[in-house]
């Protein structure tokens, strides 16, 4: 799976690519995929690396049979070019929502997350997450 740097993209473009490949990876539940994505630096405030994360994920992929993502990119920063912040709504659910209020009525999952990226080899990599449960003001602001 390439998220690489495309030189007709800017750099936004290949956040918002990479955010859709993670995306549709969990979709997938292809833990290799997801694997791809993430940096052998990856740590967060969890006390988490990659191995762990992806033993989690593995352990929710096991746990769910399907997986539908509805994702919000509320904001993407460069702080410089070879680093990336991105601020995410991820609703997660075993069937598929067309917005957040239904998420919220089928009594989804919905994370606010802090993404730190990256570029590694000319890709984006994840290499921080913080998260939390998103609350209706996350949602609806």
């Amino acid at each position: 799976m390439s998220t690489g740097c495309d030189d007709g993209d800017t750099p936004e473009n290949q956040v918002r690519k990479y955010i859709q490949a993670g995306s549709d990876a969990v979709e997938k539940r292809d833990v290799s995929d997801v694997k791809d994505l993430i940096s052998e630096k990856y740590n967060d405030t969890h006390g988490n690396d990659r191995q762990m994360v992806l033993r989690m994920l593995t352990g929710y992929f096991l746990r769910n049979k399907n997986i539908h993502l509805l994702i919000d990119i509320q904001s993407i920063y460069f702080p410089d070019d070879q680093h990336a912040e991105v601020q995410l709504i991820a609703g997660m659910a075993g069937q598929s929502a067309s917005d957040f209020a239904t998420l919220l009525d089928i009594r989804a999952n919905v994370y606010k997350f802090d993404l730190r990226l990256i570029r590694d080899d000319d890709e984006w990599k994840l290499v921080n997450a913080r998260w939390s449960i998103a609350n209706r003001e996350d949602l609806f602001d």
